[in-house]
């Protein structure tokens, strides 16, 4: 009887908070995709110290991906954050469309890079 108590306590969510600090400790190792899976499990997904922490884990991403020219993947993480709060990451996408213009240009590619600025 203990055991299927315990067992609908696990499966009722009741101990899901476990997923917020699983996911801060791969936050804090720098595992941000980890971190972000480990915060989508907690059933507390949808309060604002969740959503605050998949923000940064997303901008994390978003910025390790940009060091490395990986424009796309970067702008892809830039916009999940923005999903999450619209004013949070502008600035940093719009600094992707700059780098983005700013490669095009390099190689005389002046009407995309127009595009882009």
């Amino acid at each position: 009887m203990k055991k299927l108590f315990l067992i609908f306590l696990l499966s009722s969510g009741l101990f899901s908070d476990e997923y917020i600090d699983l996911g801060d400790e791969a936050f804090v190792k720098k595992h941000y995709i980890q971190a972000v899976e480990l915060y989508k499990q907690s059933s507390a997904q949808k309060t604002l110290e969740v959503k605050f922490r998949l923000i940064q884990c997303y901008l994390k991403l978003g910025d390790n991906f940009f060091k490395i020219n990986e424009y796309e993947t970067s702008l892809s993480w830039y916009r999940s954050a923005k999903k999450l709060n619209s004013k949070i990451s502008i600035e940093k996408i719009s600094k992707v469309y700059e780098a983005q213009a700013d490669q095009y240009n390099k190689i005389h590619k002046y009407k995309i890079a127009l595009i882009l600025y």
